[in-house]
């Protein structure tokens, strides 16, 4: 009779020790969960939501703490030193009535951290670092923030920061960002610097590719800041570049606040701040749904009338829904591939100080870059409006650089130049 290792895996949940451990306290705030959406804290807060993993997606958080070893094997392997490994994290929160009352504040509700046993007598915002490093040149201390995440995910961050800088990574996961955030507080505090730096460091799972968000907190004026971005050395940060949050600490503290006020005024919850463009896919949707009564995802604009479909409407509707998700899939690749290749031709063409081109002389093709500008503007509106009111609007406008990789095939053979290495 065979036997299936991975129904076994599955059924018994890689990683339910851990769950467990979690599961004796409950919900808390922590750097971990703070730069999540505020209508979900506060539904975890409440009792209303929890995210109950299942064994499924336990093994999942093993197998992203598995690449999390493997990477911190493999700088130590490369001569960078590990001060800390799951270092304990708390950081003070102010004495105020509504956070030495909460249910939901580690050093109030509870005391221990059940999973390092870290003492937690005061409020806190506990957590737990994955390492505190010795940066191999200026020898200071920094976080590195693991997160192993597939290819699309990966391919996605590096487009938004090449497009958009700084801002396209806070965007694309604040989450992360404020976690490690959070840990660059902290690390300030504890070693009494005016500043400290970290880095999100994302792996691809599928390629073994590494990209680094780099961070830095400035302690004297509360700002965090993302000042750069690179995938193995390559800077891929955007013509946007460095994005900052000011009074960051300061809007950690208020979120939790407001939150516990909506916990004992219910009638302030639709006051909570949501961010839209991630309701779609939140696991909270349905429960955020019933709970504050409006609707979550855009409307679809469906009529009061029915009917059913005969047998060829319904397999071109099946086909339609199966066509639109294939192009959608092509189009996330082909997004990746076009950032992927925009870097490559900016990083040469700075190197060389004009324009490359790169040739595939095999295969017959040449590449590109194709760059342009563009200004929306509605030209007739614009033509009625008087002298001063033109002088307004061409201070307001704003001209997008616009890039995009050209790949031609060229007749004939190509040779290809010897001393242009597009690596």
């Amino acid at each position: 009779m065979s036997f299936c290792y991975g129904e076994i895996l599955r059924r018994l949940g890689v990683g339910r020790e851990n769950a467990e451990r979690y599961d004796t306290v409950g919900f808390y705030y922590s750097p971990s969960n703070l730069g999540g959406c505020d209508r979900e804290l506060y539904m975890q807060a409440k009792g209303l939501w929890s995210l109950a993993p299942g064994n499924r997606l336990l093994g999942i958080f093993r197998d992203g703490e598995a690449h999390e070893e493997l990477t911190g094997s493999q700088l130590e392997k490369a001569g960078v030193r590990i001060v800390h490994a799951q270092k304990g994290c708390s950081l003070a929160l102010p004495d105020n009535e509504l956070i030495r009352s909460s249910r939901n504040i580690a050093g109030v509700s509870f005391h221990q951290c059940p999973v390092c046993g870290e003492a937690l007598p005061s409020p806190c915002l506990h957590g737990h670092i994955d390492f505190v490093v010795q940066n191999p040149l200026t020898k200071r201390p920094e976080i590195i923030e693991h997160k192993a995440v597939n290819t699309h995910s990966w391919q996605a961050t590096v487009e938004r920061l090449t497009e958009q800088g700084g801002r396209g990574a806070w965007a694309h996961h604040t989450r992360y960002c404020v976690q490690l955030g959070l840990y660059l507080v902290s690390l300030s505090r504890q070693e009494g610097l005016p500043d400290a730096e970290g880095v999100l460091l994302m792996k691809d799972k599928n390629t073994a590719q590494f990209l680094d968000i780099r961070l830095r907190y400035e302690a004297p004026s509360d700002i965090l800041r993302v000042v750069g971005a690179a995938v193995e050395g390559r800077s891929v940060m955007g013509e946007d570049g460095v994005f900052a949050v000011r009074g960051f600490m300061g809007h950690a503290v208020n979120k939790v606040m407001r939150i516990e006020r909506a916990v004992r005024a219910p009638e302030e919850r639709h006051m909570l701040r949501v961010p839209e463009a991630q309701c779609s896919s939140c696991a909270a949707r349905t429960a955020c749904r019933s709970e504050f009564h409006v609707p979550v995802e855009a409307d679809t604009g469906e009529t009061g009338l029915t009917v059913p479909a005969t047998a060829e409407i319904a397999s071109r509707m099946v086909e339609m829904k199966r066509l639109k998700d294939e192009i959608a899939a092509l189009e996330r690749r082909r997004d990746g591939i076009k950032s992927y290749l925009v870097s490559v031709l900016k990083t040469l063409a700075e190197r060389e100080n004009k324009a490359v081109s790169i040739v595939a002389a095999e295969e017959g093709l040449i590449l590109s870059l194709r760059q342009w500008t563009r200004t929306d503007l509605d030209r007739t509106a614009y033509e009625a409006l008087s002298a001063e009111e033109k002088a307004v609007v061409d201070k307001a406008l704003k001209t997008t650089e616009l890039q995009y990789p050209v790949v031609r095939r060229v007749p004939g053979p190509v040779k290809s130049p010897a001393d242009t290495d597009p690596q």
